[in-house]
């Protein structure tokens, strides 16, 4: 279990990024940091952009991969509202950058979308009820 204290790993930081170059080295050192920091957070801006698109009023189309991240964040979403934790923590957990986008694509989410497609998804969670109708 991970603690607030313990590091997250975001993905592999260059030993020396400067050496204190020209600013041809300054630019380059700059450039990895920002493919690095571009990397590791971006899952949840494509979420909420291939949703966005989805907006009447955007003259934009999502791209054929958008739109399949889209749909795929729907699946889990769907999972989430009839009781399946798993699909919640894993959905939540990439859009609050607290796990590595392939947390989405676990076998267990895979073959639980499979099942509620043929199987249905079952009742849906009940309201909680501190919450007003």
């Amino acid at each position: 279990m991970t603690t607030v204290t313990e590091p997250v790993e975001a993905g592999p930081l260059p030993a020396k990024p400067w050496s204190g170059g020209g600013r041809e080295e300054l630019a380059a050192a700059v450039r990895r940091l920002t493919v690095l920091t571009v990397t590791a957070t971006a899952p949840p801006d494509v979420l909420a952009a291939a949703a966005d698109l989805l907006y009447p009023t955007c003259e934009q189309r999502p791209t054929r991969l958008g739109a399949l991240q889209d749909n795929w964040a729907k699946q889990l979403e769907k999972l989430a509202v009839h009781g399946n934790q798993r699909a919640a923590f894993a959905r939540n957990s990439v859009y609050h950058l607290m796990a590595p986008p392939r947390r989405l694509l676990l076998t267990a989410l895979l073959l639980a979308a499979v099942n509620a497609g043929l199987r249905g998804y079952g009742p849906a969670s009940p309201r909680p009820a501190a919450l007003p109708d």
